[in-house]
């Protein structure tokens, strides 16, 4: 197989997660998202979502409201769970593969973006955990995408500012964690 067969075998290949890319605005014109998370989910839920919320803040001088009222819920959102909490399910089918490749696993996140799931909700973007401990990772590795090192506080590495803040996020499932 020579190069060019090799390149347009690559690209055709990775099509799929192209065309199912979308972008996300966290911040726009100084206005923010709301992050939503469970009220009955666990603790960690609320720390990740707090702690979201302050990382965009950083970023963006424009600091996400933090919510547990699906109702109170419009524009843009992102959203925090557990695969198997109320909260996810009532964005993520129970047939998708988001939600069938994260039951059962050990420390595993999914993200993807959904348009207009509500009538109230433009877009959300999803981080949905399989276990407590998925969900944090899912959080903190969405704050890194957006420039904040886990290392911010603690070696005092800087956040670059930035006005508006865009994600471009395809579906993703991560593995689980390896030795």
């Amino acid at each position: 197989m020579n190069v060019l067969s090799r390149f347009a075998l690559l690209m055709l290949l990775s099509l799929p997660n192209v065309l199912t890319a979308q972008d996300f605005l966290l911040v726009a014109n100084g206005k923010p998202v709301q992050i939503i998370y469970g009220k009955s989910g666990p603790k960690l839920d609320s720390i990740c979502a707090h702690l979201l919320a302050a990382d965009i803040g950083r970023v963006t001088d424009h600091q996400p409201q933090v919510i547990t009222d699906l109702s109170k819920a419009k524009g843009q959102v992102i959203v925090i769970g557990n695969i198997q909490s109320e909260l996810v399910q009532t964005f993520v089918d129970k047939s998708a593969p988001l939600h069938t490749n994260l039951l059962g696993k050990w420390e595993c996140f999914a993200r993807k973006v959904t348009n207009q799931p509500t009538a109230n909700i433009a877009k959300a973007y999803i981080i949905a955990g399989s276990d407590a401990r998925g969900t944090a990772y899912g959080v903190f590795a969405l704050s890194e995408k957006i420039g904040v090192s886990p290392w911010y506080w603690w070696a005092d590495v800087p956040v670059k500012k930035q006005a508006n803040l865009i994600i471009h996020q395809p579906d993703y499932i991560s593995l689980a964690p390896s030795v």
